[in-house]
């Protein structure tokens, strides 16, 4: 027979798996229109410490093109943000990950860009990634650090790309940065995250800006086109698509709607962020 003290043991255990399988469900669900893969899992990020690169040939995110290419700056609230920097061009994009992903969810749209002459960075959130928490840390006040880091490196034209939440930030950044960056390009982003009002800060926003959501993304499709509304009428721009892709998701696809997008943000680089 079990004694009652040993029933109460198992009892116990049970209860704290149970309680920590309920937290890791909680805490994984993505945002609207992301996928549910992690970005450790779909593509690893560096391993080591933030203050130091990892020596392996491989690079960050498993990527041998990327090596040799890591770099850190100082972050908001005192945080070491680390990312990569492809390309060398005078005119330069900031590529700003959604919830749930990091740089290294870029890679290959990155190649892309630097490959059409531009100075690209991707970066890691304060406390993501392999970048350093900071309890003052804001995405806002990353993405303002991160085009002071690209402007202190000789960076001409400077343009923001940011997915979902990574728009948001790039929206709020770019309405507070002096001198103005040429150009913001948010995709399926919304109006508040995290506390951050994209929608109070637009109205002040002096750069041009590029809103894109897919139709049936409801509640993105909703917030880009209230963001757009509130948007100085001279600076702003709206592309809402067909379909229900969300963010960095039109990089990768070629049906129509993706290449509409894709053609779209093309059009506006080489108008606003030329790379002549």
């Amino acid at each position: 027979m079990v004694r009652l003290s040993a029933l109460r043991k198992i009892f116990g255990v049970l209860a704290v798996v149970t309680s920590m399988l309920a937290a890791g469900c909680e805490d994984g669900r993505p945002e609207a229109g992301d996928s549910a893969v992690s970005p450790t899992s779909a593509s690893p990020t560096w391993t080591g410490s933030p203050s130091g690169f990892p020596p392996s040939p491989a690079g960050p995110c498993g990527d041998a093109a990327l090596a040799g290419r890591q770099v850190a700056f100082a972050g908001s609230g005192g945080a070491r943000l680390v990312g990569y920097v492809l390309g060398t061009g005078n005119a330069a994009i900031v590529l700003v990950p959604q919830r749930r992903m990091d740089s290294c969810s870029f890679t290959t749209y990155a190649k892309i860009l630097a490959g059409r002459g531009y100075r690209v960075l991707a970066f890691d959130f304060a406390g993501e990634g392999g970048s350093t928490s900071a309890g003052d840390a804001t995405n806002s006040g990353d993405v303002v650090a991160a085009i002071a880091y690209l402007r202190q490196a000789g960076a001409g034209r400077i343009a923001l790309i940011g997915t979902s939440r990574g728009g948001t930030a790039a929206l709020i950044a770019a309405s507070v940065v002096k001198p103005p960056v040429a150009g913001v390009i948010s995709v399926s982003s919304s109006r508040v995250f995290q506390s951050e009002d994209a929608e109070a800060a637009v109205k002040t926003l002096a750069a041009p800006v590029l809103y894109i959501a897919a139709q049936d993304d409801r509640g993105a499709a909703d917030a880009v086109r209230q963001l757009h509304d509130a948007t100085p009428g001279n600076v702003r721009n709206l592309l809402v698509v067909s379909g229900s892709r969300h963010g960095i998701a039109f990089f990768s696809g070629t049906d129509e709607a993706s290449v509409e997008v894709n053609s779209a943000i093309d059009t506006f680089l080489t108008r606003y962020a030329p790379t002549g």
